[in-house]
């Protein structure tokens, strides 16, 4: 899920790799709800205004630096329909948020807020490898990113 000019390259991408496993909004926007049935075994590439349609469970929903170009009642809004249907998070996003009104966006929205908004939605922070050679790799590439990984609370 994405903007409508990266659904657009990614569904281009994805159907010269994976020919024939991909549904595109083309597909997906004439359901009114999408269910495993219609994506197994596919890749699925829908904007965001689709996602009212899934019907869908997912192992683990993750959000790579999106959050934080978004007004707080967004977020919130993502996070109820992942707390329905998610059984871990992930996100990935800048530590203190973009700098205030950059994009027009009111509020930066850092690290901590978004980990506080996911708790609340019944899921825990768990503790990261620190000392693994992808933990160093992601912060040479991206220093001033924090990455959190939450579960469903047992």
């Amino acid at each position: 899920m994405d903007i409508p000019p990266l659904v657009y390259v990614s569904t281009q991408y994805l159907k010269a790799v994976f020919p024939g496993r991909v549904v595109d909004y083309r597909e997906a926007r004439s359901k009114t709800k999408l269910s495993p049935s219609d994506i197994e075994g596919k890749i699925l590439v829908i904007p965001p205004w689709l996602v009212p349609a899934l019907d869908l469970e997912f192992d683990l929903f993750w959000n790579s630096a999106s959050f934080q170009e978004m007004e707080g009642e967004v977020v919130d809004n993502y996070l109820d329909y992942v707390s329905r249907t998610s059984n871990a998070v992930f996100i990935n996003t800048l530590t203190h948020g973009h700098r205030k009104g950059l994009g027009g966006q009111r509020e930066p929205i850092a690290f901590e807020e978004l980990a506080r908004k996911i708790s609340t939605k019944g899921y825990h922070q768990r503790p990261l490898v620190d000392d693994c050679a992808e933990m160093a790799a992601f912060r040479s590439v991206l220093p001033r990113h924090s990455v959190g990984l939450f579960a469903r609370q047992s």
